[in-house]
């Protein structure tokens, strides 16, 4: 059974018998999962769709949560610092790995000290599940769309599919902040974001929007979950540099999205031309930019 690259990447964070009790499990709980949620003595616990599989098998440790973390970080993390205190970082192929325990700050210095909880995100290369969303509105033209749904509805799939099929016909800046889009190694990408696509990986959002219009000339820039006032500033600064944006954001409904204060600027000056939802990794609505429905 061939396994996809980011559940490789997260199955070698895990204590080797963890590691093992997982490949026991079925083919199709394999492919399906989309989380590995890891907790100070208690069991291993698998999101897949909607539901929790808890892993029959010992508690993970203290300790083991800990070499979790450690290995996510390349065993550097001093010099991870910032990303720490964060509470996330992303490993091999688009891993998210994100983690919570108490937080200690003291003398101008602050960390997060016995790590209770560990969240690992897999990511899913589904090729081809964007073909109705690029059909609807990228086909004619570049068009500016926001891609919308509740956290794990399948934003960043659907992105990093849009990207492949936008990549492959116009040219096309992909801003990957956190490394989870294009699953960059060494300036390779790990994922199919298309051909004609230029990826910005790492550098802060609302500076690699604006680089990227100044040197790359994109036709169509792609973020991911964009969310401040710097933000809206860039992608402002985009649409009037005549590039069209593809964003998406945490959001449940479009009366929802309506109430975002830098969204609502952004709709309010005409930047978008479609809206999409996702819902349990489906595309669920397309709307036009007076929101009436589209065909899905």
């Amino acid at each position: 059974m061939e396994l996809s690259k980011g559940l490789v990447s997260a199955l070698s964070l895990l204590p080797e018998k963890l590691s093992q009790e997982i490949l026991a499990l079925s083919h199709q709980l394999l492919c399906n999962m989309t989380e590995i949620r890891l907790r100070t003595n208690a069991a291993a616990v698998l999101v897949v769709g909607n539901e929790l599989h808890p892993v029959i098998g010992s508690p993970v440790t203290k300790a083991e949560l800990e070499n979790v973390v450690s290995k996510a970080f390349r065993n550097s993390i001093h010099n991870n610092m910032a990303k720490y205190r964060s509470g996330c970082i992303t490993y091999d192929n688009g891993c998210r790995v994100g983690f919570c325990g108490t937080f200690y700050s003291a003398d101008s210095i602050s960390t997060i000290r016995d790590i209770s909880s560990v969240n690992i995100r897999i990511p899913h290369e589904v090729i081809g599940c964007s073909r109705k969303l690029f059909d609807e509105c990228f086909s004619r033209r570049p068009s500016s769309l926001i891609l919308f749904g509740a956290p794990s509805s399948g934003k960043t799939t659907y992105l990093r599919d849009l990207a492949r099929l936008c990549g492959n016909r116009y040219k096309v800046s992909l801003i990957d902040e956190r490394g989870e889009l294009a699953a960059s190694s060494c300036a390779i990408a790990g994922c199919d974001v298309g051909r004609y696509t230029d990826v910005f990986s790492g550098y802060p959002r609302h500076e690699a929007i604006i680089t990227a219009v100044r040197v790359m000339s994109p036709q169509i820039l792609i973020c991911d979950e964009t969310g401040t006032c710097e933000d809206a500033d860039a992608l402002e600064y985009t649409v009037a540099s005549g590039v069209k944006v593809v964003i998406s954001c945490h959001c449940t409904s479009f009366e929802e999205l309506n109430t975002k204060k830098y969204l609502r600027f952004l709709i309010d000056r005409s930047v978008f031309d479609y809206a999409a939802a996702l819902c349990e990794r489906k595309l669920v609505g397309i709307y036009s930019l007076t929101m009436q429905p589209c065909s899905v």
